[in-house]
């Protein structure tokens, strides 16, 4: 099992012929797997860890929002208010009308 993917690193696999993108929620090292959560689907999934392949996504909007809402299910502050900055972050996301 590849000791360098941990807890919260993002990686791509296949699920019945599709890429799918999430990140890891547990390691499983004497099943040789991880759980990964998707943010498009919203849901688990239990992958070979020689199938997780490590990634640096770019986040739409509606992945962040996602996300936000499951810090808010794990009660998870700090990973809420990153989140939230993050989702300020994304260009064409404003909290401030054009005033000029």
């Amino acid at each position: 099992m590849d000791t360098q993917l941990k807890y919260g690193d993002w990686v791509s696999f296949l699920f019945q012929h599709r890429a799918l993108l999430g990140f890891i929620v547990k390691s499983m090292p004497d099943k040789q797997s991880y759980v990964i959560f998707v943010p498009e689907t919203g849901k688990h999934y239990t992958c070979p860890a020689v199938m997780a392949i490590p990634e640096e996504p770019i986040l739409k909007k509606s992945d962040v929002q996602a996300l936000i809402d499951l810090s808010l299910d794990l009660k998870d502050e700090d990973w809420f208010h990153e989140l939230s900055s993050q989702y300020l972050g994304i260009q064409g996301t404003s909290t401030c009308d054009n005033t000029t």
